[in-house]
This record gives C-alpha cells, structure tokens and sequence, in this order.
C-alpha cells in the first residue's frame, strides 16, 4: 500500500522578470507485507544432494516494511540578460524504514534450511538515513533556437534492508545509502523553420556506495546469497544524441544513440574478490534506436497512420564478475503500429511489439553454475481502440 503527496508553489516574473522558480514539500508512505517460500524438495531440489550432501527443505520468509519519505525542495533561476541565466537549487531529503523479517521451517530433511535462509530467526530492524542535494546549472541561449547548458548536480538513494536474508544478523543489517555526483553539458536546438530538433550531452557521473546486487556465496556458507552490496566507487560516462526531423507535413523521422563507458572503480565481491575494473551491471555501451510516422488525411478530421520503430540494445552482464552464465549479447526489436484517427480523441490501431520475435532476457539469478532468467516479451500484437468523452 503506497500515499504519496506533493505540494508546489511557482512563482515567476519577479525582481523586473529576471527572478522564476518553484518549492516544495513531498510526503510518501508504504508499507509492504511479502511473503517467500524456498522450495528445494522439487525438481531443483532434488538434483541438490549431490551437489550440496543432501541439502533439501521447505521455508517460509515472512516481512512487514514501512517506508516514509520526506523532502524539501526548491529551486530558483536567474536571468542575467535575455541569452544568459542561471539555475540553482537543492532538495533535503529524510527517510525512515522499518522492517520485522520472520523465517520459519515448513518441511526440512536436512539440519540446514532451504536457499537462501539458513537458519530461522524473528527479527525487527529500523533506520533513517538523511541527505542534502544541491544542483547548479548555467544555460546560454544566444537564439531562440539554440541553447547550450551546463550543470552540476547530486542524487541520493536511501539504504534499506534485505528482502529475504540468509540469518538474523544479515536481517538486521542495512546496505548503505548510494550517492551520485553528475556533471552535463550539452545543447538543445531546433533548425531549419522548426522542422529538425537536434539536442546533444556529453556527461560524467560518479557513484559513491553504489548499490550493486550480487549473488555469491561468501565462506562458511552452504550456498550462494542473493544481496544488495556497496560498491565503494563507480562511474560513468557518455554521451547522447537525439534527433527528430519533418522532411514533409506528413513524415516524421527520430533517431537516438547512446554510448556508455562504465566501471566499478572499488567493488570486492560476495566471495572477497575484487571486481574493479569491470563494467556495471545492466549498463551496454552502445543502445540506439530508429524510427518513422507517415500521417495521411483521410477525409474530413480523420488521419491514417503508420508507425515503425526499430532499437538495439548492445551486450552487457546481469552480475559485477562477468560470468559468461549472466551475459547477455547485443539484441534488437521491432515494434509497429498502423491505424486511423477519427478525431475527439477517438482512434483505432492495430499494434505489434517485438515483430522480430526476439529472445532475450531481462533479468538473471545465478545459482550453483546455472540461473534463473525471466524473458523478455515474445512477439506481441493487438488492437486497441480509443475513444475520448466530451
């Protein structure tokens, strides 16, 4: 269960125009009831006893959480002269998290529980964590169609508790908050009468904490522990590149290209090693993404269209190490979409996604040499009609 509030207020026009910007309160609340059964007496586990000397059972993981987060924020900007202005601004924010975390047996034919608790435990944990992020950024607009900027910003994410740990000590043991200091340039623009918008950065960020999930088993466990870990330090850097361009009235054509150079600049591993130098998880280096819409009138307030979207996501790891079981290879979709415009918000559009019929993971596990991978989408399609009330 989740209550969010946000209260703003904006303010413009001020000090003889040159004076603009916005504060603010933000509130959220929720509380998370979870529930986990480790199942090793099925088929998984039975091939286990030759692996592990026998290791089979049934537990329960059981976890109440409550999170509150609070923030202030506010952020102002200065117009110099009409091309030269500058922003800063900050957000404090606090964060509360509670946590009872029970683990019980429900069918064990071994001393040691099934993965990944290892012994039962009741136990209640809290903590708050509290952090100021401060952002400054400088723009100059010397027309109305180019701008080019500048800026420095910080982001904070709060620690937490593990989801399902393996004992009464890990349970009440929080990770660390994760904190990131970003620098940007770049331009935005828009040319040729309106009909091409180029926009362009270039950034470096650097993570302090960063919040790595790892499963690994450390010594003097009887099996590999899925957590969330601190990096000491990481990085990354890049830069992208969008561009949309209206040839003619009725053709539009967008196109996007990502590079990305990351690091674990200070990470030891679940098992003690060091893993610097490795590239972060989920992170490719090269993602871009193509695209076209084709808008035809079809008699009076109707419009025919057809769309195509073609991306590509280049390879990356799904873990710090590196291991080839949780490496995922550079893979591409297409999607469609073609349909008619009936006006007032009415529409109806035949669509498709992942035509290519692509096989490709999203989210990986491993354990003892292989893992447990969760699928992308197959190839999808249908119909969905719109229609809009006056």
């Amino acid at each position: 269960e989740q209550f969010s509030q946000e209260v703003r207020y904006g303010f413009d026009g001020l000090a003889g125009d040159r004076l603009s910007g916005v504060v603010g309160l933000y509130y959220l609340n929720e509380t998370v009831d979870r529930t986990e059964i480790a199942d090793l007496v099925s088929v998984i586990g039975s091939q286990l006893p030759t692996v592990l000397g026998g290791l089979t059972g049934i537990s329960g993981s059981y976890q109440d959480a409550d999170n509150t987060s609070m923030g202030a924020f506010a952020s102002m900007t200065w117009k110099f002269t009409d091309a030269w202005s500058f922003t800063v601004g900050g957000r404090y924010t606090r964060e509360e998290k509670d946590i009872r975390t029970q683990v019980r047996r429900i069918a064990d034919t071994d001393a040691i529980l099934a993965a990944p608790p290892t012994e039962t435990y009741d136990v209640s944990a809290s903590d708050t964590w509290s952090k100021f992020t401060p952002r400054a950024a400088l723009q100059w607009k010397p027309t109305d169609n180019l701008m080019l900027y500048a800026s420095y910003a910080t982001g904070f994410k709060s620690g937490g508790f593990q989801g399902q740990a393996p004992t009464a000590a890990a349970a009440r043991s929080p990770f660390d908050p994760e904190e990131a200091t970003s620098v940007e340039v770049g331009l935005k623009s828009t040319l040729l009468d309106r009909r091409l918008t180029l926009n362009v950065a270039v950034f470096d960020t650097d993570y302090e904490d960063l919040q790595v999930r790892q499963n690994a088993q450390r010594p003097g466990e009887p099996l590999p522990i899925l957590r969330i870990t601190n990096a000491g330090e990481a990085q990354a850097k890049g830069f992208e590149v969008e561009l949309q361009a209206r040839p003619i009235e009725s053709l539009q054509v967008w196109a996007s290209y990502g590079y990305l150079d990351s690091e674990y600049v200070k990470l030891v591993d679940n098992a003690g090693v060091s893993r610097a130098g490795n590239p972060l998880q989920f992170a490719p280096k090269n993602t871009y993404n193509l695209g076209t819409e084709l808008t035809l009138p079809v008699g009076a307030e109707r419009e025919f269209f057809a769309r195509v979207e073609y991306s590509r996501q280049g390879e990356f790891w799904f873990d710090p190490a590196k291991n080839a079981v949780n490496y995922q290879g550079s893979y591409a979709l297409v999607d469609a979409a073609l349909g008619l415009k009936l006006g007032d918000g009415k529409a109806i559009e035949l669509w498709g996604k992942n035509l290519n019929d692509t096989l490709y993971r999203t989210h990986v596990i491993p354990f003892l040499g292989d893992r447990f991978a969760v699928y992308g989408s197959p190839r999808t399609y249908g119909v969905r009609v719109r229609w809009g009330f006056n």
